[in-house]
């Protein structure tokens, strides 16, 4: 039976100013249920992105994203299992991202899955992909964009944290709740953008 699950992706950048979903753009495959918008919330530079949809994998879905996204080169994953585009996606939905430099860019997010978890996808046009992911912004200024989990991106385990939370994912807890915040942790689902 179709189930609504709780899904979380992370855009963590000093240059981004704010991030809109863009409207009715979510596609979910056939059967699953879903609740749009996604639920954004920006603390200091850790944009959270909580996306209720039901999971069951369809080539529809990437099919879709890979048209928005502008195909293979334009596609970023961290954990594809060998790069190029996804074959298979649960829903992609897009972003509007202002930047602080000036203008604004639409990006597309995709959940699959690559063994035993969940991974995600970004892709945009303004997206450069191979190895590794560069993202061109409105004001001629280029930023890497690297897939991590948070546990990486702070540097210790969710055990490790002896003062609780970063300030900076405060905001992710307010969102979806330490406990999910815990169970997130090792799972490679944050987007770093850095000069």
């Amino acid at each position: 039976m179709p189930t609504l699950r709780e899904n979380v992706v992370i855009l963590r950048s000093a240059e981004i100013e704010a991030v809109t979903p863009l409207a009715n753009s979510a596609a979910v495959s056939q059967g699953q249920p879903s609740e749009w918008p996604p639920r954004v919330n920006h603390h200091m530079d850790v944009v959270s992105i909580l996306f209720k949809a039901g999971r069951h994998k369809t080539q529809d879905i990437a099919s879709h994203f890979n048209a928005l996204s502008g195909g293979l080169g334009h596609e970023f994953a961290p954990q594809s299992g060998g790069g190029g585009t996804p074959k298979e996606l649960n829903f992609c939905f897009g972003v509007s991202i202002k930047w602080k430099s000036g203008g604004e860019t639409s990006v597309y997010l995709g959940q699959g899955n690559n063994g035993v978890r969940n991974n995600w996808w970004i892709g945009a046009p303004q997206i450069t992909a191979g190895g590794n992911a560069t993202i061109a912004l409105p004001s001629g200024k280029s930023l890497t964009i690297a897939g991590v989990s948070a546990e990486d991106d702070i540097g210790t385990t969710f055990s490790g944290l002896t003062k609780g939370l970063p300030p900076q994912y405060q905001g992710l807890a307010d969102l979806i709740g330490t406990p999910l915040v815990k169970e997130l942790f090792q799972q490679v689902n944050l987007f770093r953008f850095t000069e």
